[in-house]
């Protein structure tokens, strides 16, 4: 409730860094593991995947076939300022 005391933590010896660190959990999310097995093109799981020598993007080889049959050249990640397929 509003005005109420909080208790305050016990102190822990420093292990030698920042204190709030300590209140930190890394959260493992499953759809992630997911997505990075999918094509960015087709959205289907890879079956052939193919690495871009220039961005290291991966992609399906049925997806790198359609980008290029609709002359669409530059990598299809977001951000990524890659201007070639090789």
């Amino acid at each position: 409730a509003l005005g109420e005391k909080v208790p305050k933590k016990k102190s822990r010896p420093s292990r030698g860094g920042d204190d709030d660190e300590d209140d930190l959990e890394i959260v493992h999310n499953r759809t992630d593991d997911i997505t990075s097995l999918k094509c960015p093109v087709t959205g289907l799981l890879f079956e052939n995947p193919v690495r871009n020598k220039v961005c290291g993007h991966t992609y399906d080889r049925a997806g790198l076939a359609q980008l290029l049959n609709n002359r669409k050249y530059n990598c299809p990640i977001p951000g990524c300022s890659n201007k070639s397929l090789s």
